[in-house]
């Protein structure tokens, strides 16, 4: 009992994940929330993580937030230049290599999904730092150096 005393926000966390999840917010809803929430910490404590939690995903909330904001605004950039590209018929697809400078594999994985949540772009596999990427047009590297410098500071 006492080991799952410092699971607290991570319990919260997971239950306001289900909350928004279920879209609403009653007893049973949260209660279930709560017991979802401890069973996963418990599965993922003896059978999937080696160290803690605090060990294995060291990112700090300031990072965390960086990287959300610079999300938020890439994928509404990338909407507007990929809405362009089909209304003007330049929508050729093209695959590129990228190899990324993050040696982590959280890290890399965070990078992988923020290339896959802009739209117009997809991450079709992950080789060690070896990112192949299917994107609407001309991949644009500079974006990426962007999502690369911020997953670098969650190394710190």
């Amino acid at each position: 009992m006492k080991k799952m005393l410092k699971h607290i926000p991570l319990v919260i966390i997971f239950t306001v994940i289900w909350i928004i999840l279920n879209e609403g917010y009653k007893t049973m809803q949260i209660l279930t929330g709560i017991g979802v929430s401890i069973i996963t910490i418990i599965f993922t404590n003896r059978f999937l993580l080696l160290e803690g939690y605090k060990e294995t995903y060291k990112v700090s909330p300031i990072v965390l937030i960086k990287y959300f904001f610079v999300l938020f605004v890439q994928i509404y950039k990338s909407g507007i230049s990929s809405i362009n590209k089909i209304i003007r018929g330049e929508g050729k697809v093209g695959i590129s290599e990228h190899k990324t400078v993050i040696d982590d594999e959280l890290r890399i994985c965070m990078l992988a999904n923020a290339i896959t949540s802009t739209p117009g772009t997809v991450t079709l596999d992950k080789k060690g730092q070896e990112l192949t990427i299917l994107s609407l047009g001309r991949m644009d590297d500079s974006v990426l150096k962007i999502f690369e410098r911020i997953l670098k500071e969650t190394k710190e």
